[in-house]
């Protein structure tokens, strides 16, 4: 399949979206990425709010902002790019008619890159984040509580399977290519040569980009104590290089610095994301016709680290 015109990348945050928004559409030589980041003030932030429901929807406006950003490209880049998380949220108003407003903007001819994550990971990355980031103290198991249908609605967040069959409904089951982060960390390279088939990019350019996909550094226990206070762990980051060598390690066992982050989370609390889940999973599989297992995650089995 070489007729495609647009790539719309639409997982999750926590989802490898650095990656992509990032080191490979930007990196591309043939794809032409709209963003985002997007400089302040660009309007194509406000396309991006529009076809998220976000705002009014104006068609003509948006297409024309679309093809102002085109102009700007190259004749390589002959493949245009955009990548949304929201896009994959159905807590956003008017979900149900995205798919259709998206498909005003970029036109029939558009892939839409859904990737998706482990549940209880991305649940667990997200707690990490937010105890990170200074934005809680609470245990795991509050800020689920808090967070389970409100703030950041993590059952909004696993509803893949609705996702997909809203998206198949407007641009077609075909159109939609289906992936994990498990499986882009296990197999680079499989992806990237299916990616490059279904938009007729050169395979070993793109085979070459994800074969050098960077890890996020994981939060360092130090990190999530000092959170509150950027200074401080800046601080304490100097001090860990100005020791002597053989002092380093006990202070990393005393300080937690190097030693990752990993929240504690109560088996009925796993429990109750995966059953959660896993009904949204295989529907996600049912509208692909893809096998459960090609995500690479067994939601009978503890998520990877």
């Amino acid at each position: 399949m070489h007729d495609s015109s647009f790539i719309v990348r639409i997982g999750h945050f926590k989802c490898g979206t650095t990656f992509f928004n990032q080191a490979f559409f930007p990196q591309h030589p043939q794809i032409n990425f709209l963003g985002k980041p997007f400089p302040q003030g660009d309007a194509m932030w406000t396309v991006l709010e529009q076809i998220a429901g976000l705002r009014d929807f104006d068609a003509a406006f948006c297409r024309g902002e679309v093809a102002a950003r085109l102009e700007t490209g190259t004749p390589e880049r002959r493949l245009a790019a955009l990548s949304d998380g929201r896009f994959a949220e159905p807590r956003h108003p008017d979900f149900d008619h995205l798919p259709e407003r998206l498909k005003q903007v970029t036109g029939p001819n558009t892939l839409i890159l859904f990737t998706v994550r482990h549940p209880v990971d991305l649940v667990a990355s997200l707690y990490t984040q937010s105890v990170g980031t200074g934005k809680t103290r609470d245990s795991f198991q509050k800020w689920l509580d808090d967070n389970w249908a409100d703030n950041q609605d993590i059952l909004g967040m696993i509803s893949y399977g609705r996702v997909a069959e809203t998206f198949a409904r407007t641009f077609g089951a075909e159109r939609l290519l289906i992936n994990s982060l498990e499986t882009l960390r296990a197999e680079p390279a499989a992806f990237a040569r299916d990616l490059a088939h279904r938009c007729g990019l050169d395979e070993a350019r793109t085979v070459a980009l994800f074969d050098q996909k960077p890890r996020n550094r994981r939060m360092s226990r130090l990190q999530t104590r000092l959170s509150a206070s950027p200074a401080l762990y800046g601080l304490a980051r100097r001090l860990w290089h100005a020791l002597p060598d053989g002092l380093r390690p006990l202070a990393g066992r005393l300080s937690g610095h190097g030693q990752a982050f990993v929240p504690e989370i109560p088996a009925s609390v796993r429990h109750r994301i995966l059953d959660s889940s896993r009904p949204e999973i295989e529907r996600l599989c049912a509208v692909a016709n893809l096998p459960a297992a090609r995500l690479g995650f067994d939601l009978d089995a503890p998520p990877a680290g």
